[in-house]
């Protein structure tokens, strides 16, 4: 519950930068390339800007280790679930990989699907052998 949260936090930050990238861009293809670049320069912070795009990075990054644990935590999903999301913000955030990070989501949200369908758990996985 608290994952979800600060992930919403995180996505509400992430429409308002796409908001400024938006109108940067609306502007430079209609014409006004000097007003596109003063969107995007950052010359006029205010405080709404400063407040989503805290928004954004604290619930980015405090919403996937948060979800990362909970997944790491749970004995209904791998743990191999919470080694991909940590990969996917890494994949993502740090090293600016989009589409080998979403490729890694990707799979990831597979391999929770099949543990939800397939009814998996540790406790059982543990005991089977």
């Amino acid at each position: 519950m608290i994952a979800a949260a600060l992930l919403g936090l995180a996505m509400v930050g992430l429409a308002a930068v796409h908001g400024v990238e938006i109108a940067a861009f609306s502007l430079a293809t209609s014409g006004h390339p000097a007003e596109a670049a003063a969107v995007l320069d950052g010359g006029q912070v205010v405080a709404p800007m400063v407040t989503l795009m805290v928004m954004f990075l604290a619930g980015a990054v405090l919403g996937t280790l948060t979800l990362a644990a909970a997944i790491w935590r749970s004995p209904l999903l791998p743990r191999l679930a919470a080694i991909g999301v940590i990969g996917f913000a890494v994949l993502d955030f740090a090293l600016g990989s989009p589409l080998v990070s979403h490729l890694v989501a990707f799979a990831n949200s597979l391999l929770i699907g099949w543990a939800v369908v397939s009814d998996y758990s540790r406790k059982t996985a543990r005991g089977a052998h």
